[in-house]
């Protein structure tokens, strides 16, 4: 069901208003004023948007085509199922003749996501059972996140930043997120994401296990394909009662309680840990 108003001012000014109820996707109220040129063309256009609990996958079909384009089509990409609450955005957009379309000059709004898929890279795990405050305007998309699921590891806490939305540069994602969770699902997560070595040892046939907490950094622009090795910049990791077999050399780990730092340039990894049923205390180090 839907109601839409719609009334001229001054001959020049449009103000309509549509009301829409899209039954178990939700309730969604949109104003528009805009103005009218003199060949009885709209020129300028401002769009308010008001949901208190919309389906996201709706919302990202039916959100603006001049609004944000990259950023419209990666939520309509890697973000397939949720609800959204709270929702209020507004749009300001207005006629290029140069390029006969409208473009985007202004963006802003804030909404949650409740019990939200997003993903981020065809080889690595979505993101379910999503919680998190969103924030938008021109210069970058912000979205801090309470609570997620990785691949049967459990988000603590996580930011996502997209920018900019405004203008013709390509946007730019960087995450950083904490996640918690069973050391033998961190592995095979790396190895699914197409992993063979981490510190120079092949980890191709290793079979881990204990408890492991990350911080993960990572950075790529939307409207590309993104490859979840190289997308990530650092990765400190904590691991408690460790245990890693079918390692090279037939060399086995057990209890181990290591701190781990990967980035770019070189690998830190330090504590404690049995080889081959020696304890040993260690700090090593790769470029």
């Amino acid at each position: 069901a839907a109601n839409l108003q719609a009334q001229f001012t001054d001959n020049h000014k449009l103000v309509g208003s549509l009301t829409a109820d899209f039954g178990p996707g939700g309730k969604i109220s949109l104003l528009a004023n805009s103005t009218i040129n003199d060949d009885d063309a709209i020129e300028t256009s401002q769009l308010n948007v008001n949901a208190d609990d919309f389906d996201v996958a709706l919302f990202t079909a039916l959100w603006p085509a001049p609004a944000a384009p990259a950023t419209r089509q990666w939520f309509r990409q890697y973000m397939p199922s949720g609800r959204m609450r709270d929702a209020r955005l507004s749009f300001q957009t207005s006629y290029d003749a140069d390029i006969s379309r409208h473009e985007l000059q202004n963006i802003n709004g804030k909404w949650r996501l409740h019990d939200t898929t997003i993903g981020w890279s065809d080889h690595s795990p979505p993101f379910t059972n999503l919680d998190a405050d969103l924030s938008l305007d021109n210069a970058k998309f912000v979205a801090n996140i309470t609570n997620a699921n990785f691949g049967g590891m459990s988000v603590q806490h996580g930011n996502v930043t997209i920018s900019s939305i405004v203008g013709d540069a390509i946007p730019q994602a960087a995450i950083s997120i904490s996640i918690k969770g069973g050391l033998d699902k961190a592995i095979n997560h790396a190895k699914t994401s197409g992993l063979k070595t981490l510190a120079t040892i092949d980890v191709t046939d290793v079979i881990a296990s204990g408890e492991v907490e990350m911080i993960l950094q990572a950075a790529f622009p939307l409207g590309k394909k993104v490859d979840a090795l190289k997308a990530i910049r650092k990765l400190d990791a904590t691991i408690s009662n460790g245990s890693f077999a079918n390692l090279p050399g037939e060399i086995y780990i057990e209890d181990a309680e290591l701190v781990a730092a990967f980035d770019r340039e070189r690998s830190d990894i330090s504590g404690t840990a049995s080889f081959l049923g020696v304890p040993a205390e260690f700090t090593v180090q790769f470029d």
